[in-house]
């Protein structure tokens, strides 16, 4: 040793005695690992056209990252990073304890042998990088029911009924039954009374219950209407900003009647994951639609599996749906959503849904 470095160690271990916890890992520098080295293990990276969002792939895997955010998503679950990934126009970083942790890659290091910008590669106090777990969940870990409009916003109405009324009484059925047929999975409602909220708070509600590394559901149940009295049955839509049709169109207007707020530019940046809820949303949206077409055999029938822009399902963090139950529009459908006979199959096409869903979504094999 140097007598040199003697003042350096010695300053060294004065800092590490004051902040024991700290000395060390502030200490620790970033490194990083590129696409162009990955490729030769068979991991593939996907950018997104017109964004910094891209998407990592090696097998059956795939992680939904964006530049810059400290997060990544796999199965619908949040993850942190201990390094946010670094883009430029012609290569993509990925933190090395991310490929360590998560990727089948054998290296004799992990210190990055092209580091990107010095700017990127510094030292950092995050949290390091988490792993996947390895068992799976063959169960959601909360499901939030967000019951439709409520206390100053009424919905949809007919001579004697109120949609916020007949959400409510479906939604509060439908949380008795879930609670009891998923006894491991948190069930939540964005309501339990006659109160207003708006639409961005719905799903704030469902964001604010997740935890790292889990994996919910949100459905949201209303009543349908339509300017011609025998139209019936139930329909289940999923959020995209192009709707399936002018119908389509015209429900997501009417249900997005109280909306957006000065939060929602906010919500439009949380798009890091949108393309996977999207397609899960997807998912789950026909799982639901195939589930209750049994349930309802011979009580109503079903109007199939559409895409709206629901503002109610903007920014929701996790495969989301929005369920027309009937028509209020229509007499006898909509005495029948007042019986409690009708908040029961459509609970039971809910549930097996749900189930149908996690079991087949990719990586629960």
């Amino acid at each position: 040793m140097n007598r040199s470095d003697l003042p350096r160690i010695i300053i060294f271990l004065i800092i590490a005695i004051i902040f024991p916890g700290n000395a060390g890992f502030a200490a620790r520098e970033t490194h990083y690992i590129s696409d162009n080295s990955l490729k030769k293990y068979g991991v593939i990276f996907e950018r997104e056209t017109y964004s910094s969002h891209f998407i990592v792939i090696q097998g059956g895997k795939k992680f939904y990252f964006a530049d810059g955010e400290s997060v990544f998503v796999y199965n619908s679950r949040i993850y942190t990073l201990r390094s946010p990934p670094h883009v430029t126009p012609a290569r993509i970083y990925l933190d090395a304890d991310f490929v360590k942790n998560n990727l089948n890659v054998t290296r004799p290091s992990y210190k990055g042998d092209d580091p990107p910008p010095s700017d990127v590669n510094i030292p950092n106090k995050e949290k390091p990088s988490v792993a996947l777990p390895e068992t799976k969940n063959n169960y959601p870990d909360f499901i939030v029911i967000d019951p439709g409009h409520g206390g100053r916003d009424p919905g949809t109405l007919n001579k004697r009924y109120r949609e916020k009324n007949i959400t409510l009484a479906t939604s509060r059925h439908l949380y008795k039954h879930l609670r009891k047929k998923f006894p491991q999975t948190r069930v939540y409602l964005t309501r339990h009374s006659d109160i207003f909220l708006n639409l961005e708070k719905r799903s704030d509600i469902a964001n604010e219950i997740m935890r790292p590394g889990e994996m919910g559901i949100f459905i949201s149940i209303h009543c349908n209407a339509s300017f011609v009295s025998r139209v019936n049955g139930f329909e289940v839509f999923y959020l995209d900003s192009n709707p399936s049709n002018d119908e389509a169109r015209e429900v997501s207007l009417r249900e997005n009647g109280i909306a957006d707020g000065p939060g929602y530019a906010k919500k439009l940046e949380s798009v890091l994951i949108n393309t996977q809820i999207q397609a899960e949303s997807k998912m789950l949206a026909r799982q639901i639609n195939r589930s209750l077409l049994a349930s309802m055999r011979g009580t109503t029938v079903g109007r199939g599996v559409r895409k709206a822009d629901f503002s109610v399902l903007r920014g929701a963090l996790m495969p989301s749906v929005l369920l027309e139950i009937g028509y209020l529009s229509n007499p006898r459908e909509a005495a029948a959503m007042n019986q409690e006979n009708y908040w029961q199959k459509i609970s039971v096409g809910v549930e097996n849904g749900i189930k149908a869903f996690v079991r087949n979504r990719p990586g629960m094999e």
